[in-house]
């Protein structure tokens, strides 16, 4: 017999139906024109795939997701490779070393757990006490117990098994599939093979041994991808002897890197203008077209540094919030939530993420600061930290590098935010670490377990914590009324060239191409010049936009500005 707190305890994907939208693949016509039975058998179809039978046991762990996960793998695997190939993949590595794919033996995300298939490789694994792969289950099977721990990361394979995690790990095959052509290379072409199903060609980069399989890649065959087949040189070297010979052949690759380019953002201005010009568009945009100061002689790589936004945009019938399923409420034309409460003094401040993918975190931190002084009436006014969410949200996603939303209001409900501050701020526990002057790159910053000297109280004194997280419906009136009842609220949208010359009205995306996902914080709406807009606080200093702020149209879901809406009520 399991007892109902058990019970609830294996139920750990954090994933509902409804969140999830599905995926359109391209099926190619010969596959197109198969007849399907009226009854299949995966089992029966690939009798030579051993695993597919095998039946799992997750024990007393939340790991629903991975066991799953890394099952469907595991299968794909040896059904790609006709059988050659039965690795049983680990879930293991998933529960404990995936951060991005949620709380390990308390549930987590079946999405991001093939992303870390994709991204990172898989080692070996197999069921508890198993001695042959890498990565074993480490949670022993019982009838009732307690809840398991969420085991700890290892960077080695259990001593019985005669490789490391580095070596036997699985990686597929680069395919493009999106990016634009940035440039031509050229490479070493040595060899070709079979994996997983796909053609490849082994070629030699030239870029150190740390990009790729130890400055190695493959590439698909037969299809000219990237056109890698469209061009190629060869000569014989001297013979070695008079029954050897080395050839060498250079092959040009129409290859998505990207050019540091400082340039790019002047460059792309006079394009985007000579556009908009010769389409006689420019006094028709709703918004003032022009340069901001925050971009000044930025490259591409620059730009797309901030779009730090790895969510997934939700269907237009994403899941309503409990908070706003019922209109109730006679909305006004306009909205400005820093009027709204105006003895919220933060909600107005305009942050600065630099150099670092942050926006994610520096969006939600501040979503949480306002929705603290809100419910409390002003009585508390924390300005909380996006250091403690970039550097310690391990489940957050990739700090400088990226991250997600959603999760960092779950961070806020189980584990607290500190005070924080803007760069060399001594007011807060955990001020951001990441000067706005910085040309590089900045990179993630170290976690730490206690706050600035200046600073008088110790960290665990310091966390303020939110409610459980919710989604907001992507409907326009939803949306405006969760804004006034509860405060701002995060939101995701698509990026694209023209918006980084926004100077003022309200933007409407028309011409460049797409560069990124951004995270931003929605504070009101209104009308102006006939547009609807949203009102919005970007994370980009005040020397963009209009002091920090822009307007972008509102009801037609404008670079999918409407289907990610995310937010949380504070613990008060």
């Amino acid at each position: 017999m399991c007892a109902a707190s058990n019970m609830k305890r294996l139920l750990g994907s954090f994933e509902k139906p409804e969140m999830m939208k599905s995926k359109n693949v391209e099926i190619d016509n010969e596959s197109s024109n198969i007849i399907l039975p009226k009854e299949y058998d995966v089992r029966k179809a690939y009798p030579h795939c051993k695993y597919i039978n095998f039946i799992k046991d997750q024990s007393n762990c939340g790991s629903c997701w991975a066991v799953s996960s890394a099952s469907v793998m595991s299968d794909r695997h040896c059904i790609a490779t006709n059988g050659t190939e039965q690795p049983f993949l680990s879930e293991e590595e998933l529960i404990s070393c995936c951060k991005a794919c949620g709380l390990g033996c308390d549930g987590g995300y079946v999405f991001h757990a093939f992303e870390y298939w994709v991204e990172k490789g898989l080692p070996s694994g197999g069921a508890y006490g198993w001695k042959t792969g890498c990565k074993p289950y480490s949670i022993a099977p019982c009838n009732n117990c307690d809840g398991a721990e969420t085991p700890k990361c290892k960077n080695t394979c259990i001593p019985e098994y005669p490789l490391t995690p580095k070596d036997d790990k699985y990686f597929g095959v680069y395919h493009h599939t999106s990016g634009s052509f940035m440039g031509f290379h050229a490479v070493r072409l040595l060899g070709w093979g079979r994996e997983l199903g796909n053609d490849f060609w082994l070629i030699a980069n030239s870029w150190n041994t740390t990009f790729g399989e130890k400055g190695f890649f493959k590439i698909r065959r037969g299809c000219n991808e990237c056109g890698i087949e469209g061009g190629a040189a060869a000569a014989n070297a001297p013979p070695v002897s008079s029954a050897v010979a080395l050839t060498m052949i250079t092959v040009w690759l129409l290859f998505t890197f990207t050019l540091t380019n400082a340039a790019y953002y002047e460059e792309t201005y006079n394009k985007l203008l000579k556009e908009i010009q010769e389409k006689n568009d420019l006094e028709g945009l709703p918004y003032t077209f022009g340069k901001n100061a925050y971009f000044e002689g930025a490259s591409i790589e620059t730009v797309k540094r901030l779009l730090g936004f790895k969510g997934k945009f939700l269907s237009h019938t994403s899941i309503s919030s409990s908070k706003n399923a019922n209109l109730s409420v006679d909305l006004p034309f306009e909205m400005d939530a820093r009027k709204r409460w105006p003895q919220c003094k933060y909600i107005g401040f305009v942050r600065d993420q630099a150099n670092c993918g942050s926006c994610w975190a520096v969006s939600s931190a501040s979503v949480m600061t306002d929705r603290i002084c809100i419910e409390s009436v002003a009585a508390k006014q924390p300005l909380l930290s996006e250091e403690e969410l970039v550097s310690c949200c391990k489940i957050c996603g990739y700090g400088c590098d990226g991250g997600y939303p959603d999760k960092a209001f779950i961070y806020w409900a189980t584990r607290g935010i500190p005070t924080g501050g803007p760069y060399g701020s001594t007011k807060g526990c955990k001020p951001y670490s990441i000067g706005s002057n910085s040309e590089d790159e900045a990179e993630t910053p170290l976690c730490t377990r206690q706050c600035i000297n200046e600073y008088p109280y110790i960290l665990s004194q310091d966390r303020h914590f939110g409610e459980k997280p919710y989604w907001v419906n992507s409907n326009e009136e939803q949306i405006m009324q969760e804004l006034y009842e509860n405060g701002p609220v995060v939101v995701a949208f698509n990026v694209y060239e023209d918006f980084m010359y926004y100077v003022k009205g309200v933007y409407e995306h028309r011409f460049g191409k797409f560069l990124g996902g951004h995270a931003v914080k929605l504070i009101g709406w209104g009308i102006e010049n006939s547009k609807k807009y949203w009102l919005i606080s970007n994370s980009w200093n005040t020397t963009w936009g209009e002091n920090g702020f822009f307007k972008i149209i509102r009801g037609k879901n404008c670079c999918a500005i409407e289907s990610y809406v995310v937010a949380g009520m504070a613990r008060i």
